[in-house]
């Protein structure tokens, strides 16, 4: 399913290492809409795609801090025009996670997906 549909991989770093965010839009559905890309555009029909392609941007120059685009804790990264699904891989402290969510859940916007407890080093 997921080599048919249209997808958009922001991949970063965050306080701990790696980290990737894969929105999946349904292809020729709906569109995948990124709040810091106004000139990204998924399932354009009019555009000739052979197989296997991708584009690629980068948002080096939109921090100079960072060398990206920084995001803060709750703020809203994009959406869908329809239903869809996200895939996240990231790197964790070791042994520092509490899931907030349980296997299969449905998450609302806003919801926390799991905390980073605190070491005595930190």
């Amino acid at each position: 399913m997921f080599t048919l549909n249209e997808r958009v991989a922001i991949l970063g770093r965050w306080r701990y290492g790696f980290f990737s965010m894969i929105p999946v839009g349904a292809t020729n559905v709906g569109s995948i809409h990124i709040n810091f890309d106004k000139d990204l555009r998924t399932n354009n029909l009019l555009r000739e795609k052979p197989d296997g392609s991708y584009a690629e941007a980068t948002y080096a120059n939109s921090s100079t801090l960072l060398r990206g685009h920084a995001l803060h804790r709750g703020e809203e990264m994009g959406g869908f025009s329809l239903g869809s699904t996200v895939i996240l891989v990231f790197e964790a402290p070791r042994g520092s996670i509490e899931f907030c969510i349980e296997e299969r859940s449905k998450v609302k916007v806003g919801q926390a997906l799991f905390r980073v407890k605190k070491n005595k080093e930190e």
